[in-house]
């Protein structure tokens, strides 16, 4: 088993971030129809930037593990920041190739949160 594959498992079986935050300024639900994985995020702003962020959801190990990866991540930046993330912010987290399927399964969290944003 690679490093990599076991920081999914990881975070997979101990995500950092899963709990539904109750003072949130904004949430969105997002599902993946190709293969039924789901993620729900919640958003905390103070101004443009994000101070708390949570999720709940279940899928496969990659999108469930990526969410954990990314939300940790995103904490103490700004709005504008988060919404100029793309893919590779994703790849570089996971460090690891995935196939198309795959990679549409680890967007889904960054897609939510993008979305979430824009909503506001």
């Amino acid at each position: 088993m690679n490093i990599y594959y076991q920081n999914i498992m990881d975070h997979f079986h101990n995500p950092e971030c899963y709990v539904k935050l109750t003072d949130y300024t904004t949430c969105f639900e997002l599902k993946n129809l190709s293969c039924g994985d789901q993620i729900k995020v919640y958003l905390k702003l103070e101004g443009d930037i994000l101070k708390d962020v949570s999720f709940e959801g279940e899928g496969c190990a990659i999108s469930q593990a990526a969410a954990s990866m990314f939300l940790s991540e995103i904490i103490g930046k700004s709005k504008k920041e988060i919404l100029d993330l793309d893919k590779q912010f994703i790849l570089d987290l996971i460090e690891m190739h995935l196939s198309p399927v795959r990679l549409k399964c680890a967007l889904l969290c960054m897609e939510a949160v993008k979305k979430a944003i824009l909503s506001l």
